[in-house]
């Protein structure tokens, strides 16, 4: 024996909740700030939380899976198929067309059962592109699905091997039965359903590929209805800060006992740190529609317009080691001269504030409080 599938108790997972109480409790207090703080957004301002977690998460997931894509264009798909996208949008690649299609699909509904047809309907929008698989369709392939590191032929490392295929039918049934069975009735339950959900969809790997992408998707899908609403947090930005430590955690509660303890603590902290960084977020948009006001309140050249946007683009992390002359000059294609001028002047305007001296000087935005 193996793998947790290959045990006779599977799937009757068993955990102790005492070690998950003092992050799940943090996860409370975080949830109802979190509210608190979109309450306080106007309409435009929860649009554009909303469509920043879903490009987040579409990209992360993505990224997680060795798939890079951009985005802002995932954004620009996402605004387009919701139809809230300008006349200058276009369509994007077909692969980051079926992200935002995976995207939007899995926050839908979250009232209606979840059915083998719905996961195969995310599962075409995210692979129709593939001529290698069968989108839509649980693997049927007689070889194992199995997670393989190592190039050298013969010394490869099986990470895992999913149960057969001839197995899926009911086994998938059985998951499906699992997930729309339990009745959520608290937050604790909402994000322990969720871990659960997603470690038996993966323990299973029913698909050829995008098992993870999938996934990710049902368990934001899973928590979002179990809390009542869809909350703009990332899992997946959440687990990319340490990619390997998912893995780990993911191979551990494949093997051995039905105690996923270690799992579910994992996962918890996972939401929290999502939540974390939401509130980051979300604090974030307020104060740049507060910088932007401020910027109005000034004569600004279209040269310094462009860079304090682009500055503002990057986000609550800030511009990757602040802006300076060389980059300004770049940006806008002025002179080095012209740069430093333009800077030192959105400093005494108090818009940015220097940091270092002489060649080592970079700007970064200044925010109210």
């Amino acid at each position: 024996m193996k793998y947790i599938w290959q045990r006779e108790d599977f799937p009757k997972y068993t955990y102790d909740p005492e070690p998950l109480a003092p992050v799940t409790e943090q996860c409370l207090v975080l949830l109802g700030e979190v509210r608190g703080l979109i309450s306080l957004l106007d309409k435009g301002a929860q649009e554009d939380l909303a469509l920043s977690r879903l490009s987040t998460e579409g990209s992360l997931s993505s990224r997680i899976e060795g798939v890079t894509i951009s985005p802002d264009e995932l954004r620009s798909s996402l605004e387009r198929q919701l139809g809230l996208a300008g006349e200058t949008t276009h369509p994007q690649s077909r692969y980051v067309e079926g992200v935002a299609r995976l995207m939007i699909l899995s926050l839908s509904d979250l009232g209606g059962p979840i059915t083998a047809e719905r996961l195969h309907d995310w599962h075409r929008a995210l692979m129709e592109d593939r001529r290698d698989i069968h989108p839509g369709h649980w693997r049927s392939s007689p070889l194992p699905m199995q997670i393989v590191s190592g190039r050298i032929i013969g010394r490869e490392e099986v990470h895992y091997e999913a149960p057969p295929s001839s197995r899926l039918d009911e086994m998938m049934g059985d998951f499906l039965s699992f997930c729309n069975s339990v009745t959520v009735e608290s937050v604790s339950e909402a994000i322990r359903h969720s871990g659960i959900c997603h470690l038996y969809f993966e323990t299973l790997h029913p698909y050829e590929d995008g098992n993870g992408r999938v996934g990710r998707a049902l368990a934001h899908h899973i928590l979002a209805r179990g809390l009542g609403q869809d909350i703009p947090i990332s899992l997946s930005l959440a687990i990319e800060m340490d990619r390997a430590i998912y893995y780990a955690r993911l191979k551990e509660a494949s093997v051995g006992t039905m105690d996923i303890t270690p799992w579910l603590l994992y996962w918890t902290e996972t939401v929290r740190l999502a939540l974390e960084e939401t509130i980051s977020r979300i604090t974030f948009l307020r104060r740049r529609r507060d910088f932007i006001r401020r910027m109005s309140e000034h004569p600004l050249s279209e040269r310094q317009i462009k860079v304090l946007h682009r500055m503002l683009e990057a986000g609550p992390e800030g511009f990757a080691g602040g802006m300076t002359p060389r980059k300004y000059a770049s940006l806008t294609r002025a002179s080095k001269a012209t740069a430093t001028r333009d800077l030192a002047k959105l400093s005494e305007w108090g818009l940015l504030i220097p940091e270092g001296a002489g060649r080592s000087t970079a700007y970064r935005l200044v925010f109210g409080e």
